[in-house]
């Protein structure tokens, strides 16, 4: 009996490394998902590298971000679509196009509130210890 090995502890020790492993990624994309989305370095929209005349935040209740040129105009036109300020200039201005830039405030909201979040405040402390 002395020959037998108990691979009790090795199958424990295996199952703790691949939990840790899971979470390491979950954290991982998270930690992606925040820090990308907040980069002041890139258009919130398109992704495209801002240029430094770029950097001032556009506004839209309490969401702030950043926006290329390109962008930029886009969501000034949104904003006064949505404000009802003037009619759609550009024949892609339609009901769907709406719906893109609302639903993508709705994202960089939904962002922001995660962030504030205790949960992931929480997150982050466990990270910086």
């Amino acid at each position: 009996m002395d020959k037998v090995l108990n691979i009790e502890d090795r199958l424990q020790a295996n199952r703790r490394r691949r939990e840790l492993e899971a979470r390491s990624h979950k954290v991982e994309a998270v930690r992606k998902l925040v820090q990308c989305t907040s980069c002041r370095l890139r258009c919130a929209m398109c992704g495209c590298q801002v240029e430094n005349q770029d950097l001032q935040p556009s506004r839209f209740g309490e969401l702030d971000f950043v926006l290329c040129t390109s962008c930029k105009t886009d969501f000034d036109d949104y904003k006064a679509v949505a404000e009802g300020r003037s009619a759609p200039e550009s024949f892609w201005h339609n009901e769907q196009w709406a719906a893109l830039w609302s639903a993508w405030l709705d994202y960089q909201s939904a962002i922001r509130k995660f962030i504030n979040s205790e949960e992931f405040k929480e997150l982050m402390r466990s990270l910086c210890r």
